[in-house]
């Protein structure tokens, strides 16, 4: 079955003509070509965790950030990447309880 996210992903630092290479890298992981020329896509990229850091591992020089928009209303997050390590941030919404006393 599987789960869609679109992912678009930027380069925050570094040298762009590698940044463009690793766009082509993914395209040839994922088959869609998307990345390449609009550096987004909408996929089940099942293994982007490994492969993002396999890539950034491979264009250590780089730095960029990958968004996430799940199929789920709820699942949105970003992740930064140089030299194979990741910073990942999650977005949680408030709750009701939580926010009520703001709305008084």
């Amino acid at each position: 079955m599987g789960y869609y996210t679109n992912f678009s992903i930027s380069l925050k630092e570094g040298p762009v003509e590698q940044y463009r290479k690793m766009l082509a890298d993914i395209d040839a992981i994922l088959g869609c070509g998307d990345m390449s020329t609009f550096e987004s896509c909408c996929a089940k990229w099942y293994e982007y965790g490994d492969d993002l850091r396999k890539l950034s591992e491979k264009y250590p020089d780089i730095a960029f950030c990958v968004y996430g928009d799940g199929e789920e209303s709820d699942d949105l997050w970003q992740e930064y990447w140089r030299a194979g390590k990741c910073f990942r941030e999650q977005v949680k919404f408030a709750t009701y309880d939580e926010i009520k006393d703001k709305l008084n």
